[in-house]
């Protein structure tokens, strides 16, 4: 550079112009003794970035030179085409010789993917040369979304985000915010994590034969972020995954990897770099002391040491947040394993802790306060004393006690709270046998709030279907039948004294059904007598004066207001009564935001109750019915913000770490003489996933979205009924096949689709034979083999929905298939149906003797 100097000026300012310019603080710029020109020592002719420090021409000569240079737009005097293809880097003279980084992330930008896949594995695996890391090859390996949406076998996406640094490396010049690049980074981990657990669905769309998540890629990928600092990524995104449908045993490899590199990487973090340079990202009064410091010490370096002890700070607080993550991640892990049923994996969880616990030493790893309870109680619930009095020493062991509520209303859900051991109280320390009474006892007394016949009232009030005998409680069905032929026989008096004397007593209670049936009948009664309405109000006042049968009150209520579609009244009614907080974030949002009151703190201040699974889901219909009421009519911008509302409510539902109720089984699971089998905690009634259903069917949309609800009630082991199988069928019946890559079915045709799910969901009348298997898509065959069969025969109100819908599609043969199918294997049904239901008939006769074989048999 310094023979350059012999040059003319106009070429020097031509040359300094096209080299690569340093950034400068407002520290760097007090230090500096005069103003002028900084000279890199690096020259390179790729760089079209200014080197001036202030872009203000020294003397008129250099702005001659820059207003030619400007005017020209060229280096040389006359355009040459002979070097517009070559890259920049070719045309050093003399060549510089280039790192093996740098050569991979020019290959990268000029999308020569496979040749940088080629280079990388001569450099590492050939002659097994170092590349540096940097922070560029994330982006490159999130930007290699082909390899993941398609769900391949190549992994070179992996290989890019390997070579990306550590939080603790030393850092590239080119970083110039460490923390900025760090949070880019988490990000560009989400955004794969994410794509990664969409690509199954991808792929049946597509028309993949199998398709679910990759596990191991996603627990190799986890174990290579915790390596390079990002175990929050992992808490917060790939653990709860695991929790809910991956294997508690890679669940507990993960923790611990990214716990032990969290403790590993703790104590190797250096502040150093080209971002110490920058002025931090500060709130206004830190950084106005920051500029009076650099004002009054331009050239000290206190300066340097202040931005030092920021970075260190930052650090420590970010080692705190990933150990909070991971600490809330294996607490949620427990109440997920213990609402899907996997009571073991609980257990194991709270039991490793000791061992946990010496991976990180200086932080203490537990679980959090309600998972404690949750797990005591399910273990009392189902009998298991010498586990719960393992669970209960290592609950005592980790500085921790047990006291007893005293206020009713808190004490319905549990009979204790958890206080350190070192809280002052007059209670003694309960032990094993007296903490396993309590919880006991207390399950046993809120499963009498369900009441019987769940099933029954059910499948009569919320599905088309007869309800299933059930002769589990003779005298609960007995007041039940009772309520309803007083309500017939119009025998007011009576019927009125026989439900206040029912709602009193503590077992036996008739069904939510009758009760809602009742109180439609004393509200007709009530509008046009007084007497009436304080016959009504009296009893509702009893009911509701007890904590026991409150719940049981409002769940009629509600069910009576929905049949009527009040659904405003529902939502009133739930968040009078019932603790919103026990729902998903976007379920929270959808009733508080349609339900107005001017006085907030009234429903935060009183006593809620805990919903039962029958309560949420007669609250899902009254709200996803509410929500489309509102959107019809209005814009398709309103309409498509419902939709993905009441699909956000959806996928809230599906999370069991975002819900909090009494689960429908657990009367079923105390009662039960065989405590070595318990019952799976499924959060959820099979009816609340019924709206969704519903929703996705009235949409039209492809069949395969209503199959895949099937697929996630057997992910959270939830058995499906009869109205899902039914509204499956009737979208397949109404939309036709599915498309894929061979068939892309755009105009609706086909049935090969719904004669497998008939062979699968009803084999005694459609036996599966090798070309309806042959003929289907291969995503239905995936979902429908994760789908398991009905427990019944398919009903009435299935083949009529499955006819009407192939009759939309002209469909004839399809339909004189499945009719003729039907008298042959079904006919007593078949007989039975056309006497019995009109709609049924209806639809026969619009075949027009096209089954005039099977009309002689009738």
């Amino acid at each position: 550079m310094l023979l350059g100097r012999s040059l003319p000026l106009n070429v020097q300012a031509l040359i300094c112009s096209y080299l690569p310019r340093r950034a400068q603080t407002a520290l760097w710029r007090a230090a500096r003794p005069s103003a002028g020109l900084f000279v890199s020592t690096t020259v390179s002719l790729s760089s079209t970035t200014p080197l001036f420090a202030d872009p203000v021409p020294t003397s008129t000569t250099l702005r001659l030179a820059e207003e030619a240079r400007i005017a020209s737009h060229s280096v040389f005097e006359d355009d040459d085409p002979e070097y517009e293809n070559v890259p920049l880097s070719r045309l050093d003279n003399p060549p510089v010789p280039r790192s093996p980084d740098d050569s991979l992330l020019s290959l990268l930008r000029a999308g020569q993917w496979g040749e940088a896949a080629t280079l990388l594995h001569e450099l590492r695996d050939v002659s097994h040369q170092s590349i540096p890391p940097r922070y560029d090859f994330a982006t490159f390996a999130l930007a290699a979304e082909r390899d993941i949406a398609a769900h391949t076998t190549d992994r070179t996406w992996l290989e890019w985000w390997k070579l990306a640094p550590c939080v603790t490396d030393r850092t590239h010049d080119e970083v110039i915010n460490l923390r900025g690049a760090d949070m880019r980074m988490a990000t560009q981990a989400e955004r794969i994590v994410k794509r990664i657990l969409e690509a199954p669905d991808l792929a049946v769309e597509a028309g993949a034969a199998d398709a679910s998540i990759d596990w191991q890629l996603l627990e190799d990928f986890a174990a290579v972020l915790s390596q390079q600092g990002h175990a929050r990524t992992v808490a917060a995104h790939i653990l709860p995954t695991f929790a809910c449908y991956g294997s508690p045993a890679a669940f507990e490899r993960i923790f611990r990897t990214a716990l032990a590199s969290v403790a590993d990487l703790k104590d190797r973090y250096t502040p150093e770099g080209a971002y110490l340079y920058y002025e931090p990202a500060l709130g206004a009064s830190v950084k106005e002391r920051w500029d009076e410091m650099v004002e009054q010490h331009p050239a000290d370096p206190a300066g340097r040491q202040a931005q030092v002890s920021l970075m260190r700070h930052w650090w420590a607080g970010r080692c705190e947040r990933e150990l909070k993550e991971l600490i809330y991640a294996r607490s949620r892990a427990v109440t997920t394993f213990l609402r899907l049923g996997k009571l073991d994996a609980a257990v194991d969880l709270v039991l490793a802790l000791p061992d946990v616990q010496r991976i990180s030493p200086s932080t203490r790893i537990d679980v959090a306060k309600p998972s404690y309870l949750e797990l005591l109680g399910t273990l009392a619930q189902y009998g298991w004393f010498e586990t719960f009095e393992q669970v209960y020493q290592s609950f005592l062991d980790g500085g921790r006690r047990l006291i007893r509520i005293d206020n009713p209303g808190p004490a319905m859900r549990w009979p204790f709270y958890v206080r350190s051991s070192r809280y002052k109280t007059g209670q003694p320390l309960y032990s094993a046998r007296e903490a396993f009474t309590s919880f006991r006892y207390q399950t046993t007394v809120t499963s009498i709030e369900e009441g019987p016949m769940a099933t029954q009232e059910q499948a009569l009030s919320m599905g088309s279907d007869s309800p299933v005998e059930e002769a589990e409680d003779s005298v609960g069905n007995q007041r039940s039948e009772t309520i309803l032929r007083l309500v017939e026989e119009d025998r007011f008096e009576e019927s009125a004294a026989a439900v206040a004397q029912y709602v009193l007593l503590d077992t036996s209670l008739p069904s939510a059904n009758a009760l809602a049936t009742w109180i439609d009948y004393a509200r007709s009664l009530a509008a046009n007598s007084r007497e009436a309405a304080d016959v009504l109000a009296a009893v509702e006042e009893q009911a509701c004066g007890r904590l026991l049968q409150r719940t049981f009150w409002y769940n009629a209520e509600m069910l009576s207001s929905l049949r009527a579609e009040r659904y405003y009244e529902v939502l009133r009614l739930y968040l009078q009564a019932f603790d919103v907080t026990a729902l998903p974030r976007a379920a929270r949002y959808a009733i508080w935001s349609r339900v107005q009151h001017r006085i907030y703190s009234h429903w935060r201040t009183r006593s809620r109750l805990v919903p039962q699974a029958y309560t949420v889901a007669v609250l899902m219909q009254a709200l996803v019915g509410f929500i489309e009421k509102e959107a019809a009519g209005s814009s398709r911008a309103f309409v498509e913000d419902a939709g993905q509302l009441i699909e956000a409510i959806y996928i809230g539902l599906k999370d069991p770490n975002q819900i909090s109720m009494v689960a429908p089984k657990r009367a079923t699971a105390t009662a039960t003489s065989d405590l070595d089998a318990p019952v799976p905690l499924v959060p959820h009634n099979p009816y609340t996933f019924i709206p969704f259903l519903l929703y996705r069917w009235h949409k039209e949309l492809p069949p395969l979205c209503v199959l895949a609800i099937l697929s996630d009630m057997q992910k959270l082991g939830i058995r499906p009924e009869a109205p899902h199988y039914s509204i499956v069928l009737n979208s397949f019946a109404k939309l036709g096949d599915s498309p894929s890559v061979e068939r892309p079915n755009t105009a609706r045709r086909g049935s090969a689709d719904l004669l497998y799910l008939l062979s699968v969901f009803d084999p005694e009348t459609f036996p599966l034979e090798p070309s309806v298997v042959q003929a289907a898509s291969p995503a239905v065959v995936s979902f429908a083999r994760t789908v398991p069969p009905p427990a019944t025969p398919l009903p009435v109100h299935t083949y009529t929905g499955i006819i009407a819908g192939l009759r939309l599609r002209s469909e004839r043969a399809t339909i004189v298939k499945v009719v003729k199918q039907l008298a042959e294997r079904r006919m007593e049904d078949v007989q039975q149906w056309a006497r019995e239901d009109e709609r049924f008939r209806e639809e026969l006769r619009s075949l027009k003797g096209a089954i005039e074989p099977v009309e002689k048999r009738w």
